[in-house]
């Protein structure tokens, strides 16, 4: 325990302020259970979900879903160093102004592609400490959520927010087929 908690201090330390809010630690992910939706196949986002308040009001939003991707440090059985990679929905920072059907989907797929990305961060993070005993998970996780942060940004232009109903059939076939592909690191 002792090791543990230096190694946290250490980690803490040695990481860029703007990455701490997505390196937490196991007992605040239980604290956060009412304001945090975890991502799951079987459980999808619902109106009731999205408790925030829109503080912004310089864009016009019907939704907005806050989501981003945790990385929780542990030991393993090996006593080795790694990361569990969550892809969290926050309750109290989304908000909506409609309760459309078709905008829940809209906001569903952005949970989506917050998964997505956290797959593919898990997938790097398995390859990577098959190659090394040592593993550089920040550099990893930043270049990765660059990369999340831009696909995000791109789903919405393309389909306008939503309101594009090719474009926005077209994302969820492409998403829907890339979690597929990534199934194993879910």
């Amino acid at each position: 325990m002792k090791y543990l908690l230096i190694l946290a201090l250490i980690v803490c330390c040695c990481i860029p302020e703007s990455s701490y809010s997505q390196l937490v630690e196991k007992d605040s992910l239980n604290q956060d259970k009412d304001t945090i939706v975890f991502w799951s196949k079987k459980r999808k986002l619902t109106w009731d979900d999205f408790k925030g308040i829109k503080k912004d009001t310089s864009f016009i939003s019907l939704a907005e879903s806050y989501t981003e991707i945790k990385m929780v440090p542990y030991l393993s059985k090996l006593n080795t160093y790694s990361y569990k990679v969550l892809a969290c929905f926050h309750k109290d920072k989304s908000f909506t102004n409609n309760t459309s059907d078709y905008l829940l989907n809209h906001e569903q797929l952005h949970f989506d592609i917050t998964e997505l990305y956290a797959r593919k961060i898990r997938q790097e993070i398995q390859v990577q400490e098959s190659k090394s005993s040592y593993v550089d998970y920040l550099s990893l996780y930043n270049k990765k959520y660059k990369s999340y942060k831009l696909y995000q940004k791109l789903y919405d232009v393309e389909t306008s927010h939503s309101t594009n109903f090719k474009m926005q059939k077209k994302w969820k076939e492409k998403i829907g087929s890339e979690l597929e592909k990534l199934k194993k690191y879910e």
